[in-house]
């Protein structure tokens, strides 16, 4: 994973949009135990929804298993 962002649009359309995750960049290992921590709204559960699919990204990159996030989610999938 390397600079991941997410923003959504913020409900005043004349403010900036709000940024849920700004620039996470990780390496996560098969065979070894992850965790993702971090307190209330520090952007755990918008991180996993880009790299399983649910939501798509602002920015950034991530590979799986050498498949691209951006354009091979479906290879992706058969291996979660």
């Amino acid at each position: 994973v390397r600079g991941l962002r997410k923003e959504f649009p913020n409900d005043n359309p004349s403010a900036p949009p709000i940024v849920a995750v700004n620039g996470v960049s990780l390496d996560m290992y098969e065979g070894q135990i992850f965790a993702l921590l971090g307190h209330n709204g520090a952007g755990k559960t918008t991180t996993i929804n880009i790299l399983t699919g649910m939501y798509p990204s602002s920015g950034g990159s991530a590979e799986i298993y050498g498949h691209s996030l951006l354009s091979e989610m479906g290879e992706i999938r058969k291996s979660l």
